[in-house]
């Protein structure tokens, strides 16, 4: 692959402190890019005995295009549904548009 080149650049999102919902991991998180260009990551959190929720955040990222970190946008603790199944279609997920 000429011209591709990785980079590490750190932790970009990792358990926040004294959450008793992450306590166990921030883990395996899909992306995607949004239609308001922004890029949005979907991690499992993982509560104390392997309880685990799906939650939403935002990448933020410099003036240079490198990711900094994230915003979270959707938690357990706020008891709204973080995304919903679609019933008429079986594979769609809807994210609630107050959420982006």
């Amino acid at each position: 692959m000429s011209g591709f080149k990785l980079q590490r650049l750190g932790m970009m999102m990792e358990p926040e402190p004294g959450n008793p919902n992450e306590v166990e991991g921030v883990l395996n998180p899909a992306a995607v890019r949004g239609p308001d260009g922004h890029l949005y990551l979907f991690p499992r959190l993982v509560a104390k005995g392997n309880y685990s929720r799906i939650g939403i955040a935002r990448v933020r990222f410099n003036e240079a295009g490198d990711p900094t970190g994230v915003e979270r946008l959707a938690s357990h603790w706020n008891r709204k549904p973080i995304m919903s199944v679609d019933p008429t279609a079986a594979a769609a997920v809807r994210i609630p548009a107050s959420l982006m």
